[in-house]
């Protein structure tokens, strides 16, 4: 999960992006702010997806989505701002590795799904380094394996989770097929059967070029070094906003040895600012577009999600 520490940091950021705006938007002439947060940023099912469907950014008159995700891999003072992809769509499955149990004494009377199953963990791997096409980055990870109760005894099953991530749409999908295949045939090769559960997650995230351009020469000019080169295979919900609105989300180098997703990840008090600063980076460069595609009726609204 993300850890509190990331969380304080996104929210106090986004509060204080907003009062800047505020301010300003009171002084005349840019286009109002709207702040969202979300619900159940990482967990099934989607909290962005829920935002979208609630018709509440429509209500609004949402033209941008903005949002800002601290970074331990860039160091403190770099913002990347990259356009096009730069996180990959995220499915998690489940592998269900059935044989014979028995005494661990006489392994020739059983069907060790335990041996099965590391050889189907072994066995997907060749999915990124001979089947993938090396131009879309692909990741097939095993994040928890489960199996028996007892040192002495071959257990009837063994379970185990993971995901699976590219950057392709179209070979996310073929992947589901070539990941189920390579399963089943590897565990039957051991006398075993399996069952694979795929759950579907996060789409692409893909960047507005023409906000990502702006916020870079935004961020250049208030001294900040930008990174228009950064994509990873981390995944996001905020991708979802892309289905109604142009966005952009930028990562912010911060100061800790830890990287994400670490029990210990605890950015300075400096992340607050530089995590501010981005949100407003990215609201100025929707601002002009968004109050000049507005309805009559009302004002567009460049929409900053807290930062993440």
């Amino acid at each position: 999960m993300v850890t509190e520490a990331a969380e304080a940091v996104a929210e106090v950021a986004a509060e204080g992006a907003a009062e800047a705006v505020a301010e300003a938007v009171t002084g005349g002439g840019l286009a109002p702010l709207v702040v969202v947060l979300q619900p159940r940023e990482e967990t099934f099912p989607s909290g962005a997806a829920d935002v979208v469907t609630s018709g509440a950014l429509t209500r609004h008159h949402v033209q941008a989505m903005i949002g800002a995700h601290v970074q331990p891999v860039l160091p403190a003072g770099t913002v990347a701002c990259a356009p096009g992809p730069v996180n990959a769509a995220s499915d998690e499955f489940r592998v269900t590795v059935k044989g014979v149990e028995g005494h661990a004494a006489y392994p020739h009377l059983t069907r060790d799904p335990v041996l099965a199953m590391a050889q189907v963990i072994v066995a997907a791997q060749h999915l990124v380094s001979r089947v993938a096409d090396p131009m879309a980055p692909t990741v097939v990870t095993f994040g928890t394996v489960n199996a028996g109760t007892t040192p002495n005894a071959v257990p009837v099953e063994a379970v185990a989770r993971g995901t699976l991530r590219t950057m392709s749409q179209e070979w996310r999908e073929r992947l589901y097929r070539r990941f189920t295949q390579v399963v089943e045939d590897t565990a039957r090769a051991y006398g075993c059967v399996a069952e694979v559960e795929i759950f579907p997650g996060e789409p692409i995230l893909v960047n507005d070029p023409a906000l990502a351009a702006l916020a870079g020469e935004r961020l250049r000019e208030h001294g900040w070094m930008v990174d228009d080169e950064l994509r990873s295979c981390g995944a996001d919900d905020f991708a979802r906003y892309g289905d109604v609105a142009a966005s952009l989300m930028m990562f912010v180098g911060v100061d800790t040895e830890k990287g994400l997703h670490s029990p210990a990840f605890l950015p300075g008090d400096a992340a607050v600012e530089a995590v501010a600063d981005a949100l407003l980076a990215g609201y100025l460069a929707a601002a002009p577009s968004a109050a000049s595609s507005a309805p009559s009726s009302t004002t567009g609204a460049p929409s900053a999600a807290d930062g993440r």
